[in-house]
């Protein structure tokens, strides 16, 4: 059972409604989609379709007045570069798989990018890695309460292209996404750990794969694959046989 806020894609009204969580989608250790039923108050129902209903019609339109195409055919870094010459301001919404990803930006800078659990720098440059999947574009933002600290577009682009080098060094490339970790907890207790080590475990003991344990912890890729790898040297966490 979960609660949601839902935001108005014009008016940037939120209506809260309960809802349950019927299906999940999974893809490369994570958790891409979520199905929700929603379970309306009687008395909300008929503004809760109304809400959705004029929420469908704005996408729509913004749908039939935007661009669509294929990622592989600009790449990810030039497709992001071309739209923001060509438009002061605009949302680029991209799919690989079953995974969607959400790139604002106004006046040459960037306001907030979302995948999944990432925001910012971390989820650019993990849609920087996207080679094929589809995209749609429009010439419109939608004000979001946490929005990212501003930040220019080619300073944005450089540096999620930098941390993505970082992590694909050899040495941090032992395990994959989908890696679920054993945490050794009595070679734990006599470790001295520093602060984003336990960060790691803690994330590790309950079956988290490496890919949600990388997501959830705001550090660069890089550095969390650092610390997971010399745990693993440690002993620490072990892959368990089979």
């Amino acid at each position: 059972e979960i609660s949601l806020e839902l935001q108005h894609p014009e008016t940037g009204e939120t209506i809260e409604v309960s809802g349950v969580v019927s299906r999940h989608i999974e893809g490369e250790g994570t958790v891409a989609a979520v199905g929700i039923n929603f379970e309306p108050e009687d008395e909300q129902r008929e503004e809760l379709q109304e809400f959705i209903g004029d929420a469908k019609r704005i996408e729509a339109r913004r749908a039939a007045t935007g661009i669509t195409g294929r990622i592989e055919e600009l790449g990810m870094a030039n497709l992001i570069q071309m739209l923001s010459a060509s438009s002061e301001i605009g949302t680029l919404t991209a799919q690989q798989g079953s995974e969607e990803a959400t790139f604002a930006f106004d006046s040459g800078s960037t306001r907030y990018v979302r995948l999944g659990a990432l925001r910012g720098i971390k989820a650019l440059a993990r849609m920087l890695t996207w080679s094929e999947g589809t995209f749609d574009f429009h010439s419109h933002v939608a004000a979001l309460a946490d929005e990212d600290d501003p930040m220019p577009l080619a300073n944005a682009i450089l540096e999620a292209a930098t941390q993505l080098d970082e992590a694909a060094r050899p040495d941090l490339q032992r395990f994959d996404a989908t890696t679920v970790f054993q945490v050794d907890l009595d070679i734990a207790g006599e470790q001295e750990l520093t602060q984003l080590e336990q960060a790691v475990l803690e994330l590790a003991m309950p079956g988290l794969t490496l890919r949600r344990i990388i997501d959830v912890i705001p550090e660069r890729d890089a550095v969390v694959l650092e610390a997971v790898r010399d745990l693993a040297e440690r002993g620490v966490m072990v892959v368990p046989e089979g």
